[in-house]
């Protein structure tokens, strides 16, 4: 018997509703796995299976003025090729691509963005910077007093961000979409703690702060991460005199 068309229908809704259900949970599955991940030198690491399947998109990569790539799935290893559709979640959340699309057919394309054509040579950066800052630290006389950390002997500091915020507001051009504006005003308030820290020698408070910059962790991290990055830089060379 013929299906009739309120049947149709219904059918249609149904295969819809799972399939935004299905995207939904893959969402999900990526944004806990990169949540996960370690922010080293004010950038997030990618899990190990996402880059070694963004490498393998890097060699297959012919420069184009689109930056588009293109694949068969065979070229990934197959232990991938069931979860193909979750790890491009990842790449695009890491902001390594952006459009990633998989064909019924095996065959895989995404558009590169420059955060992604540069993502091995960043990480060395950041690992570098990391190892230099675990070095750095060596703190003596921390007294906590009332509302504020004091740090002992300071030298007043003459460290110039203007350069860190210059390159964070670059960032936020190329990778803050419909957040810029938010981003911007967070980094101006994050600039006026900065250079506060290093007028007063001291540590303020400042939750609120803290809990815009964690808002948007999900999200941006790499401006979390840049953020941390300049106010523990401002931190440290206080400490080092």
């Amino acid at each position: 018997m013929a299906k009739s068309s309120l049947q149709k229908a219904i059918e249609k809704q149904q295969k819809e509703a799972k399939r935004i259900a299905e995207n939904e949970a893959r969402r999900q599955r990526a944004s806990q796995i990169i949540n996960g991940q370690p922010i080293v030198g004010g950038m997030r690491i990618m899990d190990p299976s996402a880059e070694e399947l963004f490498k393998i998109m890097l060699s297959k990569y012919e420069p184009n003025d689109k930056m588009l790539v293109s694949g068969l799935d065979d070229c990934f290893p197959s232990q991938y090729h069931f979860s193909l559709l979750t790890d491009f979640e990842k790449l695009a959340m890491y902001g390594v691509v952006s459009n990633p699309h998989h064909y019924i057919g095996g065959q895989w394309s995404a558009t590169l963005t420059p955060q992604g054509l540069t993502y091995f040579k960043d990480k060395e950066t950041a690992m570098e910077k990391d190892k230099q800052t675990s070095k750095a630290i060596h703190i003596e006389n921390l007294n906590a007093t009332g509302s504020n950390v004091v740090l002992g002997n300071i030298i007043n500091s003459s460290l110039s961000i203007d350069n860190s915020i210059s390159q964070i507001e670059k960032e936020i051009e190329e990778n803050g979409g419909e957040d810029k504006a938010e981003l911007r005003e967070i980094l101006t308030e994050v600039k006026e703690l900065a250079e506060n820290i290093q007028n007063s020698r001291c540590l303020p408070k400042n939750s609120s702060l803290f809990k815009r910059l964690s808002d948007h962790m999900s999200k941006h991290g790499w401006f979390y991460g840049e953020v941390i990055g300049l106010l523990g830089s401002v931190v440290i060379k206080m400490l080092q005199g």
